[in-house]
């Protein structure tokens, strides 16, 4: 993950980024020192994506390539103080890429169960999926979207259908179980499950299976 710009790029023409929290060197020496086989593991039981409904967009005061996100994920003990709204505020790195009026009312995919920490003195709740492309000289960010029908809140997962069999979170078997998952506070892991994100014709695979939307989905760029 990059330190400041809040993104996570790769070598890959078609990696998924999150727009994030950095590392410090603390915590890389903290996830070198891990003992734990993450190739054993299948991230997707540990992390929380959720479906996220950007309600505001607002510059930071501190930071001029940085936007504060008011996003709405159908929760009612998370409340935005500034609107009285239960909302997450997210601090995000897509300044570059969109205008504030682009990203209100989009439906993004948020990893919503990260440590909160202070991004320039706004404590950020959450970090928003994009994918990120280095085909050109000039790197292209688009925010994944979930498409028309999901909500707020709405979990996203894994499915190992095909796009043709219309596969989502509520048919093929999939897990709906809306309880929050744990927070993941080891750096290791969300860089991990990063690391095995993918696009597919516009369409977002974490270890070759699909992200889907429990109501509405494969989860895409536009």
């Amino acid at each position: 993950l990059e330190a400041d710009a809040l993104g996570a790029s790769s070598s890959s023409p078609s990696s998924i980024a999150a727009k994030a929290n950095p590392t410090t060197p603390s915590e890389k020496a903290k996830s070198t020192a891990a003992t734990v086989s993450l190739d054993m593991l299948d991230l997707m039981d540990r992390v929380d994506l959720r479906v996220g409904l950007v309600k505001s967009a607002m510059r930071h005061p501190e930071a001029d390539m940085l936007y504060v996100l008011s996003v709405d994920l159908g929760e009612s003990d998370s409340v935005d103080r500034s609107t009285g709204a239960a909302n997450r505020t997210i601090v995000s790195g897509l300044v570059k890429y969109y205008s504030s009026e682009e990203l209100l009312g989009k439906r993004v995919v948020v990893f919503a169960n990260i440590k909160p920490r202070k991004l320039r003195g706004v404590a950020s709740q959450g970090m928003l999926l994009a994918a990120s492309s280095l085909e050109n000289a000039t790197p292209a960010v688009e925010v994944l979207e979930a498409p028309e029908g999901s909500c707020p809140g709405d979990r996203v997962t894994a499915c190992s259908g095909s796009q043709d069999s219309k596969c989502t979170a509520n048919r093929g078997g999939l897990e709906t179980n809306s309880s929050p998952k744990p927070l993941i506070k080891r750096q290791n892991i969300i860089e991990s499950f990063i690391q095995d994100l993918r696009l597919d014709k516009r369409t977002a695979m974490y270890q070759g299976r699909g992200l889907v939307s429990e109501n509405g989905g494969y989860i895409s760029t536009k």
